[in-house]
């Protein structure tokens, strides 16, 4: 499982291998540590989509189950290390772009967004308030 020395040294390696690394530092634990290790990771995967609906850290918790399953994987790790290399390109692209977008922009985002949670609250307070 992933301790805090395991999280530092997961947050330490460089993106794109990291997952990887993580995979070959387990390639020799004892069969019984692996198939522990897959429970353990299937059981937090499960408990993260069953949270996914209710506001919360749902899509962490996930995430963190797909990384403790990068660690008995070599597919999951690959899979994990290129949707890191894609997230950060689309991440850098989406930050230039609003770095060069107008404060209107800025603005107008904020707009939409206080009026969908409002909406969403008034919605929820009337099903729940009936």
């Amino acid at each position: 499982m992933l301790g805090k020395q395991g999280w530092q040294r997961l947050l330490r390696s460089r993106p794109g291998r990291r997952f990887r690394e993580r995979y070959r530092r387990h390639a020799d634990d004892t069969p019984a540590r692996r198939h522990w290790s897959a429970a353990g990771a299937v059981g937090v995967i499960l408990l993260g989509l069953i949270l996914m609906p209710f506001p919360g850290p749902g899509t962490l918790i996930v995430i963190i189950g797909l990384a403790l399953l990068a660690g008995i994987s070599a597919r999951v790790a690959g899979l994990l290390d290129l949707a890191e290399l894609r997230l950060r390109r689309a991440g850098q692209r989406l930050q230039g772009r609003w770095q060069r977008a107008p404060w209107t922009t800025g603005a107008l985002l904020a707009a939409i967004a206080l009026t969908a949670a409002g909406g969403l609250g008034f919605l929820a307070y009337v099903l729940l308030a009936g």
